[in-house]
């Protein structure tokens, strides 16, 4: 057991299996004396290699760092800011490395793959030089390579050695923990001073925001999702934990500038687009770990559905966190590609959707339903008095069913090869 706790917190760390055969289990035996297992065990990296990563990020024009999970596991978050800053040039995050750098810094440009947006894409896409730090690089991440830096030199840095060269070629690769390694990268390096190509990128960024909140700016009618997640931060000024969930609608939520984190680590993503409901409940987690900071979980009324259930868990536990429900009564990711490859609609539409304001109101949480935009304010502010006063809330967003992030049209046509007319609403 002691081993299993040594390798959980050393390495990548993570849940270990530890298996007891039954002879085993049943035997009478002493407890041994406590001993504390090993933990912070950090590899640095390699001297030749790092001097030949920093040759590389000295030479180029335009250096992009991408930034995985592994940042925030290995607590390397100031040395990601500080080298970013050191070498004045753009960092972009897959959803797990959300929260490594704030989304309000000059530097920040959103996530990545299926996640990108304008101001994400464009430094991506125009690196001449991209240091991955700490990401496995994920097909939702890559869109199966499509969304790689095409002509850049590629640095990868990673504590699992076998990551090295999985699912790209690097020039030169680095074994070792993140914040040493970005340590030994920033006292390698001159400071640059105004690097001009960052200088468009962030005035291109600049430009891109100003459009997105018109696009969002309350207004009567149908509400849109995009408009939902934008008030997040306006209601929230002072920043939030973000919690996500899979499907096709909260997905808007990944999409930065349309929502920022700002928090350090505020956002907890699932495992690449793993079991629904994780967020929802997940989120009571957060909060316990978190107690000081609001936590609001964005996600679809299918996986809310499935774990509804613990609205009294969060009442029982006084853990006063929200609950955004984007509500199309479908599970809208699966419909969104029966539509595109031309299929019937099976099973994936709530005919009988529940109530779920009522059952929140019966579970002694606070709730609203939000139907047209020019609510949309005054019911999030309603929502956080309540979290202030201890108690946990739920929005239920009656939202346009076919309001798909660009992003994730994108995605579908550019490396799925699905595509359909009516997905892409202005």
């Amino acid at each position: 057991m002691q081993r299993a706790f040594a390798l959980a917190r050393n390495g990548r760390p993570g849940p270990v299996y530890v298996e007891i055969p039954a002879d085993v289990a049943t035997t009478e035996a002493a407890i041994p004396p406590y001993r504390r297992p090993l933990s912070g065990l950090r590899p640095a990296g390699d001297p030749e290699a790092v001097e030949r990563a920093a040759a590389l990020l000295r030479e180029a024009d335009r250096p992009v760092v991408w930034a995985g999970g592994g940042v925030g596991l290995s607590g390397a978050e100031p040395e990601l800011v500080a080298l970013a800053e050191r070498l004045d040039c753009p960092v972009v995050t897959t959803p797990s490395g959300r929260g490594s750098i704030s989304e309000a810094h000059r530097l920040a440009f959103g996530l990545v793959g299926l996640y990108r947006t304008e101001s994400s894409a464009r430094p991506v896409d125009e690196a001449d030089c991209v240091l991955y730090v700490g990401t496995r690089l994920e097909e939702l991440q890559t869109g199966n390579g499509r969304y790689l830096p095409q002509k850049a030199r590629v640095i990868q840095v990673d504590v699992d050695a076998s990551e090295i060269g999985r699912c790209v070629e690097p020039d030169v690769g680095i074994a070792s923990d993140a914040k040493l390694v970005l340590a030994q990268l920033a006292a390698a390096l001159p400071e640059v001073s105004g690097r001009p190509w960052t200088a468009e990128l962030v005035a291109f960024r600049e430009e891109f925001e100003g459009r997105v909140e018109v696009e969002c700016a309350p207004a009567n009618g149908d509400l849109r999702t995009k408009q939902v997640v934008h008030a997040l931060n306006r209601v929230f000024d002072d920043g939030f934990i973000l919690v996500n969930e899979n499907g096709g609608q909260d997905l808007w939520s990944y999409y930065c500038p349309y929502l920022k984190v700002t928090e350090h680590r505020g956002c907890v993503a699932p495992a690449e687009q793993t079991v629904m409901g994780l967020g929802v409940a997940g989120a009571i987690g957060a909060k316990l770990a978190a107690p000081d900071k609001h936590v609001v979980c964005v996600t679809g009324d299918g996986a809310f559905q499935m774990y509804m259930k613990e609205l009294p868990t969060a009442v029982q536990y006084k853990t006063p966190i929200l609950w955004v429900v984007l509500n199309n009564a479908a599970l809208h990711w699966v419909k969104w590609i029966t539509r595109a490859t031309g299929e019937k609609y099976l099973a994936v539409d709530f005919e009988a959707q529940p109530d779920l304001v009522a059952i929140a109101r019966a579970s002694g949480v606070h709730a609203e339903q939000v139907s047209s935009a020019d609510g949309l304010g005054e019911a999030l502010a309603r929502a956080r008095r309540a979290l202030e006063d201890g108690t946990p809330a739920v929005l239920d967003c009656v939202i346009d069913t076919w309001d798909y992030a660009p992003g994730f049209v994108d995605f579908h046509r550019e490396v799925w090869g699905l595509t359909q007319p009516e997905a892409r609403v202005p």
